[in-house]
């Protein structure tokens, strides 16, 4: 089984532009959406600006994906968890949000890892279908800083 997986934070407003969020927060996303910014088509036209940081880094367990965003967003706390308020407080189909995406037998995934350990003179071999990526924590902190910064948690898992 191969999979891929990320983590972001993201913010989303019909009225407020990812540059207004950046200005606010005095961070840079790592991914921005405009609205109405792609031609109609395959790909849907954006309905909301979307500002967003993310990890993707590989090797990484959501928990440790998750602990690398809220690292970039600590600083921030304050600033992010008032402009989420007044996001919502000017537009009622604002968010925040804090994502995690996960993609099962994903071509551009990570390949498990069968371990081989010898410990006490047995020697151990993992079982198929222990990915090192499968499971995940998410510890009281972090809780309540996703909550501080008046976020919502999404879980998306795709085969």
């Amino acid at each position: 089984m191969r999979i891929r997986q990320y983590v972001s934070f993201l913010m989303f407003s019909a009225t407020t532009t990812a540059d207004e969020l950046s200005g606010r927060l005095g961070l840079t996303p790592d991914y921005s959406n405009v609205l109405g910014s792609r031609v109609p088509g395959a790909h849907p036209i954006p309905r909301r600006h979307m500002w967003e940081v993310r990890c993707d880094s590989p090797g990484l367990r959501i928990d440790e994906q998750i602990a690398t965003v809220v690292s970039r967003l600590k600083p921030h706390e304050a600033r992010i968890a008032a402009t989420a308020r007044q996001l919502r407080a000017a537009d009622p189909a604002a968010g925040v949000v804090f994502s995690i995406v996960r993609y099962f037998d994903d071509a551009e995934g990570e390949e498990e890892v069968i371990q081989h350990v010898v410990a006490g003179g047995h020697h151990l071999e993992s079982l198929s279908g222990q990915h090192q990526l499968l499971g995940w924590h998410i510890d009281r902190d972090t809780l309540e800083f996703i909550l501080r910064l008046d976020a919502e948690l999404d879980a998306d898992e795709y085969c």
